[in-house]
């Protein structure tokens, strides 16, 4: 983790059993992330927005 953190990884949450971090990074810096060891792969996060169904009531 501290490898990461070098990278420029701003950790915001651990997940020790599944050996997983999440984190907050410059754009620029992830293929620095990207290349340190240990690290299998990055993913970014991605938010998908549903439009309510036409005729439900929005809440």
């Amino acid at each position: 983790m501290e490898a990461a953190r070098r990278a420029g990884l701003t950790v915001t949450g651990e997940q020790q059993i599944l050996g997983a971090l999440s984190g907050t990074i410059a754009e620029d810096r992830i293929p620095v992330l990207e290349a340190v060891d240990g690290v299998e792969s990055v993913d970014r996060e991605q938010i998908v927005r549903l439009p309510p169904p036409p005729d439900a009531p929005i809440q």
